[in-house]
């Protein structure tokens, strides 16, 4: 089926109670509209242009600490992206309170945009001269505030702060990987919404079909899915063609659209074509697939295996509904246990007031402590960042009370995260666009692929030339 991308996450029926899947766009979370550096200094004038140009470090002469404890604390604001009414956003809030609690000597937080604001609203707040100190956003939005000249720097930032070299070697370098840009980090990893392969274990006993194993191959896929699927009725697989499945199926074959020094596309390696050309297999050749739009079919009890998040749990036990969750089957080429996640960051802003500075990055590092994680990660069911907060008893206590949660956390050593590029959601776009051509057979893989390889790098080619 065809799903577009019209927010954060694909096009599904609405949930109330569950956060958006980890992917492209979601309720609250705007596009990057691409500004450019020089474009936003020219807008800010005399504002925040001349405070983020003097603001790029203590000043001079400060001890290597950071500033001496101020006499009351300091006043920082922070913005919600989301409402806090939404799982994600009264999930952080709670990580917010419980940190600001622990910090109550040094910081006093200023709570703003309860409702969730939006990325335009952040640029207008940085044009006027009056941004917030911190707010949780994507990896990629921290990326265009770099570029912009509105991040703080982050990386000097943190070698102030004797609690960052006690958190930093908790935290994977793939999730460090994840908010780095220009080869400097450019924000503070706090959690993760993660996807998986699920399946359905009544579709598999009534085939007489055994379950799959933790190691299991694309082979194995198609075999239990030919078996035990019964189209229309029950279908192999619910799939959206779309920019979130080319990464997870690609992924398990060992494929990565972008290099590690971040400068090269690549999606016509042939692990990737081999991807596209597995599922068009699965849905033109086998019929495994439905042709469309159908909704979730995993909640309808029509489907054997469709990929789906933890925040999708009491949905599916609402409805009564059996599932597993495990990680994808791996591909021919380079088998690679493989756990796609979205990664949800803070991001700090040009302040010319170090102490503001050093407030903001204390109460954001108080929530990766082992507490306002598990509490965090407790209401909105994303996964703690900190390998502390996922070992503690307290997040430990929380998974030995659901099995297929605790299943989810022992994924994490095989999670990949979306990178930080400013132009990742223009990408997502390129990619669904490519992969609706093979799904509709308007062109083959190779020629999508290609075409989206080359338009995407032009892309990547633009970020690279901005300004620093």
């Amino acid at each position: 089926m065809i799903r577009t991308l019209n927010d954060a996450s694909p096009v599904r029926p609405a949930a109330p109670a569950a956060p958006p899947d980890p992917a492209p766009a979601g309720a609250g979370r705007a596009s990057v509209t691409r500004v450019t550096r020089g474009r936003f200094l020219a807008a800010a004038g005399g504002g925040l242009g001349a405070v983020a140009l003097a603001a790029c470090g203590a000043p001079a002469g400060a001890p290597a600490g950071g500033p001496a404890q101020p006499a009351q604390p300091v006043s920082v604001e922070y913005w919600s992206t989301l409402p806090t009414t939404h799982p994600e956003g009264k999930g952080r809030m709670e990580a917010m309170k419980l940190s600001e609690a622990a910090n109550a000597e040094h910081v006093k937080v200023r709570y703003e945009q309860d409702g969730g604001t939006n990325w335009e609203k952040i640029v207008a707040a940085l044009t006027a001269g009056s941004p917030p100190d911190l707010l949780v956003f994507r990896p990629n939005n921290a990326a265009a505030l770099a570029d912009m000249g509105a991040g703080a720097d982050v990386e000097s930032e943190l070698k102030t702060q004797a609690q960052w070299a006690k958190t930093r070697p908790q935290v994977s370098q793939t999730l460090l990987d994840g908010i780095t840009w220009r080869g400097k980090l450019v924000g503070l990893p706090l959690y993760t919404v993660n996807l998986a392969m699920m399946y359905a274990p009544e579709h598999l006993e009534k085939a007489g079909v055994p379950a799959p194993a933790a190691t299991w191959t694309w082979n194995d896929f198609e075999s239990i899915a030919k078996r035990a699927a019964r189209p229309p009725d029950v279908w192999g697989l619910d799939l959206a063609w779309d920019t979130t499945n080319w990464q997870i199926w690609a992924g398990s074959n060992g494929a990565r659209f972008i290099n590690k020094e971040q400068t090269k596309i690549s999606y016509t390696q042939p692990e990737s074509l081999n991807a596209v050309e597995f599922l068009s297999k699965l849905t033109h050749g086998l019929g495994l697939v439905p042709l469309e739009p159908a909704g979730e079919l995993l909640v309808k009890g029509q489907t054997v295996f469709e990929r789906q998040g933890p925040y999708r749990m009491p949905v599916l036990r609402e409805a009564g509904v059996r599932f597993e969750p495990l990680l994808m089957p791996r591909g021919p080429d380079r088998p690679t246990p493989y756990n796609l996640a979205s990664m949800y960051s803070f991001l700090f802003f040009k302040s010319a007031d170090p102490a503001r500075r050093k407030a903001a990055l204390q109460v954001a590092l108080g929530c990766l402590a082992d507490e306002p994680q598990t509490a965090m990660c407790r209401i909105h069911l994303g996964m703690p960042v900190s390998r502390g907060a996922q070992q503690s008893a307290g997040f430990q206590q929380y998974l030995a009370q659901d099995r297929q949660m605790k299943t989810f956390a022992e994924m994490m050593p095989s999670v990949d995260v979306y990178p930080a590029v400013p132009s990742l959601e223009q990408m997502w776009t390129l990619r669904t666009d490519a992969m609706v051509k093979v799904f509709k057979r308007q062109d083959n893989a190779r020629n999508a692929m290609l075409d989206c390889e080359q338009q995407t790098q032009r892309l990547l080619d633009q970020d690279l030339a901005a300004k620093k």
